[in-house]
């Protein structure tokens, strides 16, 4: 598979009914989470391309906790 063999993950996810949509983004975000974390990407250079909001500060990054809320289904299509 492409994914693997380059190192990447790979999560098969569905717009029309929203399966795995929000494990797909959960999983990024978790992974640029911890690349923030350790410091493999630097939020202060434009060129990392990860940028902090206006409101957050490194402070609240480190005492927040990922969370995915796998209660919820998509109403209809999900999608659009």
């Amino acid at each position: 598979m492409f994914a693997k063999e380059h190192g990447m993950e790979y999560i098969e996810t569905s717009a029309k009914t929203g399966s795995n949509v929000a494990e797909a983004f959960g999983k990024i975000t978790e992974a640029i989470y911890k690349k923030v974390e350790s410091g493999a990407i630097d939020v202060t250079l434009d060129s990392s391309g990860v940028r902090l909001g206006t409101e957050v500060k490194m402070e609240q990054l480190k005492d927040s906790r990922l969370s995915l809320n796998k209660s919820k289904k998509p109403k209809g299509g999900g999608c659009c």
